[in-house]
């Protein structure tokens, strides 16, 4: 029973840290991916083409039931024009 609870510990810690970062490595991508245009601090993925899977986790990720590209373009910052985080 012991090595049982230690291993669904261990799966779990691992499941999120792989989380995590999969989360950290997709935010911190999304700034220079070659799919997103910038103007300023606002990024915008233009065309959804849905082929790369970085670019439908991202979609996925700050666009949760996101619309087609001929309904509506999403725009994200994070950051203001000074460089500021947002609050």
């Amino acid at each position: 029973m012991k090595s049982l609870i230690i291993g669904l510990v261990i799966c779990l810690a691992g499941l999120s840290a792989g989380g995590a970062y999969a989360l950290y490595d997709l935010k911190r991508t999304s700034q220079e991916a070659d799919f997103m245009l910038a103007n300023g601090p606002w990024r915008v993925n233009p065309v959804m083409d849905l082929q790369q899977p970085r670019q439908r986790a991202l979609i996925a990720l700050v666009g949760l039931f996101a619309l087609r590209e001929s309904e509506v373009i999403y725009y994200n910052a994070t950051v203001d024009s000074a460089g500021e985080p947002l609050s």
